[in-house]
């Protein structure tokens, strides 16, 4: 991916921690991702019905609901948007509840930045591979009957062929 391609991506912050989440959206911006920040859950369901966000980075503890919690409505919003949990209350139950909701990610505090913008960069391929396939696939449906008709026009002029070349 080119870094004309990262300035197109946006990122959704979700997180209390006013520390967590100005120093994502500083090290993001700085990056050229465009960023929004949410401090409840609530809040983050309110962006995303407004938008779609590439990269959704999500607490699992919010004041109001945990970020389990809100892996569901926001898949249901936006199937293509990955959403990466990020957690100090790091647990093997909270991150298989978590990739079975609809996770793309997990990923445990203290942050490691490097891992944070590997991770980024990871599932906005697969979300770059996924849509292209999606779109590729429709145009290949589309594509399909005409294909047909041109194969069986093939067939039939290569049968008139046959039929002129053995009188």
């Amino acid at each position: 991916m080119n870094e004309n391609e990262e300035e197109k991506k946006s990122i959704l912050i979700v997180d209390d921690d006013e520390s967590t989440w100005r120093s994502l959206a500083l090290i993001f911006g700085k990056k050229g991702y465009e960023t929004e920040t949410a401090e409840t859950g609530q809040e983050a369901i309110e962006k995303a019905q407004g938008r779609f966000f590439n990269v959704v980075l999500l607490d699992i503890r919010l004041p109001d609901m945990e970020g389990v919690d809100l892996l569901v409505p926001l898949k249901e919003m936006h199937p293509d948007m990955a959403l990466i949990i990020v957690t100090g209350y790091a647990s093997l139950k909270t991150a298989v509840q978590a990739l079975n909701r609809g996770a793309s990610g997990y990923i445990t505090k203290p942050l490691d930045m490097d891992e944070v913008l590997f991770k980024v960069r990871d599932v906005l391929e697969k979300q770059r591979l996924t849509m292209e396939n999606r779109r590729l696939y429709l145009v290949a449906q589309k594509n399909w009957p005409s294909a047909r008709r041109q194969r069986r026009n093939c067939g039939r002029a290569r049968k008139d062929i046959e039929a002129s070349l053995i009188v």
